[in-house]
């Protein structure tokens, strides 16, 4: 912060550089990640609160909360330039997104 104190620190992974691996907020326990194979997360782990696990499909990703709550992104794209189009929340509510030619976000329901 602006006085000096460290507010947020990052660990990575030595093998897998740029990989984050851990972080921490001051005063709070260090969040943790697990990767698959082809570099996703698959797991962000909380141990005084809730943690997450990501499984993904060719156009949407799942992620259920330690409670059992799921959560479905469905994107469009390929690589790095996927776009969520439409959220599946846990309550049954859905949010719907459109993009520009550019990629940018042009509207949401």
């Amino acid at each position: 912060d602006r006085g000096g104190v460290q507010v947020r620190s990052f660990v990575y992974d030595p093998a897998y550089p740029g990989r984050m691996t851990g972080h921490r907020y001051a005063g709070r326990p260090q969040m943790r990640y697990r990767y698959d194979e082809t570099g996703r997360v698959t797991e962000q782990l909380n141990p005084e609160g809730l943690s997450y696990r990501y499984r993904y499909e060719k156009n949407r990703v799942t992620v259920t909360d330690s409670p059992g709550r799921r959560e479905v992104l469905h994107t469009e794209g390929e690589g790095g330039l996927k776009r969520v189009v439409m959220k599946e929340y846990a309550d049954g509510s859905v949010t719907r997104s459109g993009y520009d030619a550019s990629g940018r976000l042009e509207w949401q329901t």
